[in-house]
């Protein structure tokens, strides 16, 4: 009996989430630039998905935890969308590090604001910064790239 409920209340979460996807505002944009061996990389889903997510939130708890990962989900397919940008632009004797974010490792938050200057986000998609380092909108994402030359053994 209890596996019955459960098998029920994940298919009734599934099906939920899926018409919450059929129902979100995404329109993901983003920019990217090269400067010298690293390129730099800025998405955001745009304000449209924050005041829906914010409807959400407000209605439900369930919702709200789906949005976020619909917002999750949507934000890094645009970000590898951008690396694949970048990529396609390398030559031959190139490669592309993997991403990384302000925040993350050994780089600090704040350069984030940055990015967000040298791309020009602001004007562009809209991103900006508060006082204490969070992005808006907030489904938003700074990066770079280091971009690697093989060297030719001769």
């Amino acid at each position: 009996m209890p596996e019955k409920l459960l098998e029920e209340a994940e298919n009734a979460a599934e099906k939920r989430k899926a018409q919450l996807e059929k129902e979100a505002p995404l329109e993901p944009r983003g920019v990217w630039m090269r400067e010298g061996m690293k390129a730099y990389l800025c998405g955001t889903l745009g304000q449209q998905f924050d005041a829906w997510q914010r409807r959400l939130s407000a209605l439900s708890a369930a919702d709200a935890y789906f949005s976020q990962q619909i917002g999750l989900e949507a934000i890094e397919k645009k970000m590898d969308a951008l690396e694949e940008e970048v990529k396609a632009t390398l030559l031959a004797s190139e490669s592309l590090s993997p991403r990384r974010s302000p925040g993350y490792g050994n780089m600090p938050l704040s350069f984030s604001g940055e990015i967000i200057a040298k791309l020009n986000a602001t004007k562009i998609l809209g991103v900006s910064l508060t006082a204490s380092g969070l992005m808006v909108p907030s489904k938003s994402v700074t990066a770079i790239c280091e971009i690697k030359r093989e060297e030719e053994n001769g």
